[in-house]
């Protein structure tokens, strides 16, 4: 017969207070809070983690990828984006990405468009992940739809040589043109 001491809380207490370890059966209190990623140790209301799930998010400075090897790999390699790499972005909670890039200097203007079509062959090639958005309507069909938005656009306007550039790139697909970015 096992000759450890019967369990109740009087036993319980003093070994806590002796420093000992127990494993108790008890109940989680969350108290609504979560933590979204695993590797931050920060805590969000179940109200933020509503809002984040039932709303349109768009990172309007997102990057595809902070990693050229990574780019390289999806980009420039057929099957380079799979399942796992996907599943990364959803866990985000970010339905669209603007992917915020400054192109500047003499070759602008063929840098951008080589970098559009880039980006355009990206979103073809793995259009079960990715949707180009056009529009308002390209917003809601990309959430409803489980995809990821990708709003084209760059940080700056040097690409612009003339006013008949902007249609050009926007047929494209940009969107998104940010004026101005470290002018002088």
């Amino acid at each position: 017969m096992n000759k450890a001491k019967a369990m109740n809380r009087r036993n319980a207490l003093k070994a806590g207070a002796a420093g000992v370890a127990l494993s108790l059966g008890a109940p989680m209190i969350n108290r609504g809070m979560y933590r979204a990623f695993a590797h931050s140790g920060e805590s969000y209301s179940r109200r933020t983690m509503d809002l984040v799930r039932e709303n349109l998010v768009i990172d309007m400075l997102g990057l595809i990828a902070l990693s050229d090897k990574k780019v390289e790999k999806w980009v420039l390699t057929p099957g380079g984006f799979g399942e796992q790499d996907f599943q990364e972005f959803n866990k985000s909670g970010i339905n669209i990405f603007h992917n915020a890039y400054g192109i500047s200097g003499p070759g602008a203007h063929r840098e951008t468009l080589e970098y559009f079509a880039l980006l355009n062959g990206f979103i073809a090639d793995y259009s079960q992940y990715f949707r180009r958005i056009d529009s308002i309507e390209d917003m809601d069909a990309a959430k409803s739809s489980g995809k990821i938005g990708v709003l084209i656009g760059v940080q700056n306007a040097e690409h612009f040589r003339s006013p008949d550039d902007v249609d050009l790139f926007r047929s494209m697909g940009q969107m998104v043109s940010q004026l101005t970015y470290n002018s002088r």
